[in-house]
């Protein structure tokens, strides 16, 4: 009974920052292997205080590492990469980072889903000529009040309430590199957990194809 009475009174997880749950997704502990689909090893892992499973996409891809991350770091041009995406643009730079959105076109009868995000380029990573990472979180809560406004009145989208992840390119030879994705993010609305992360499973090797494919067109 005392027992009981300590977990009922115990304050909830805090949920965690926006930093921790970067530092969480780089940290290669705690990573198992779930699946292997066209070239792509698929890795989850639990993040404390996230409600679903943070996961992980690794591919050797025959392309340059520049060709590639030039693909990805065109947010603009992202629709034209990925047909899943109805719109993706950047807001505003700031910096070394900038600001943007995505609208994802859902299959019927599911609602579309948007996201706004800080993302951030980095290049060359450390001096490493073809290690080049881009990373993304949430914008703060109230934010960029205008685009939420359009994109719910064009799309009638649901906001994304948990989307966090990068993309890394790590050159590995002459017109050869490593493509890892990591991401944890949830779609909001009324869909469960468990069904979420089993489809976010089985989907996740092709977010890492499509920008293989548009790269080696390039």
């Amino acid at each position: 009974m005392t027992a009981l009475l300590l977990a009922l009174l115990a304050p909830a997880l805090a949920a965690p920052s926006a930093a921790q749950i970067q530092a969480a997704l780089d940290d290669n502990s705690g990573w198992t292997q779930v699946a292997v689909k066209d070239g792509v090893t698929v890795y989850k892992k639990t993040i404390p205080g996230l409600d679903v499973p943070a996961l992980k996409g690794v591919k050797t891809v025959s392309v340059d590492a520049d060709t590639l991350f030039d693909v990805i770091a065109d947010i603009n041009g992202q629709p034209r990469v990925n047909d899943l995406l109805a719109e993706s643009a950047i807001i505003k730079p700031d910096g070394d980072a900038f600001w943007f959105y995505q609208v994802l076109d859902s299959p019927w009868p599911a609602s579309d889903r948007y996201w706004v995000n800080k993302g951030q380029n980095l290049r060359d990573i450390n001096g490493e000529d073809g290690h080049h990472k881009q990373t993304w979180e949430l914008a703060p809560e109230g934010s960029f009040k205008q685009v939420h406004a359009a994109v719910v009145d064009k799309y009638d989208a649901v906001l994304t309430p948990l989307n966090y992840g990068s993309w890394e390119v790590v050159s590995t030879g002459p017109d050869q590199c490593q493509l890892t994705y990591r991401v944890v993010s949830h779609p909001g609305g009324n869909v469960p957990d468990g069904a979420f992360a089993w489809g976010s499973e089985k989907s996740l090797p092709n977010n890492l194809i499509v920008f293989e494919n548009a790269a080696k067109k390039k």
